[in-house]
Order: structure tokens, then sequence, then C-alpha cells
């Protein structure tokens, strides 16, 4: 009876740590990986224009000519460290150039 048990738990372990298992373990970190990104992306999708027009929306008349000049481009920067975090986070998840 003991032995069966060993049996059992030893068949259990060998199929719970199988290739196909490790497969399946890994398709759900990259779906998971990839549903965040999406969710991410798509709020940052709806909230960045909201703020991108309150930041263009800004009165520079009293401000110097440089910081003017910089906060023109400001919205641009935003859009490209948005975009630098999303491909920083897959390629952090090990998924990106490889």
């Amino acid at each position: 009876m003991i032995s069966d048990k060993i049996r059992l738990a030893r068949s259990l372990a060998e199929a719970y740590v199988s290739g196909e298992d490790r497969g399946q373990a890994q398709m759900n970190k990259i779906i998971t990986t990839v549903v965040g990104l999406t969710v991410g992306a798509l709020v940052a999708s709806f909230l960045f224009p909201i703020a991108i027009s309150e930041v263009v929306g800004v009165s520079t008349t009293n401000w110097s000519s440089g910081a003017s000049s910089l906060w023109g481009i400001l919205d641009t920067i935003i859009v490209l460290a948005l975009f630098l975090i999303f491909v920083t986070l897959a390629i952090s998840k090990g998924y990106g150039g490889q």
C-alpha cells in the first residue's frame, strides 16, 4: 500500500515537471504578459491624450524662450517615454530580441 502511494506520488511528480507542463506554464506566462501590456497600452492610449491636451494648453507667454521651446516638445517626449516603458517591460520579461 505504501509503495503504491510512492509510485503514485512519483508519477504525479514526473507529470508535473514534464516538458508539456513546463511549456504550458511558459505559455501562461507569455499570455499574462501580453494581456498586461495590452491592458496597459489601452489605458495609456485613453489617458495620455487627455494629459497631452492639458500640457499643450498651458500658457507660456511669461516663460523664457528656452523653457517655452522645451515645453513645446514635451508631448513628444511623453509619447517616447511611454513607448520605451512598454518596450522595457516586454524585454525584461524575457520575450524580446532572442
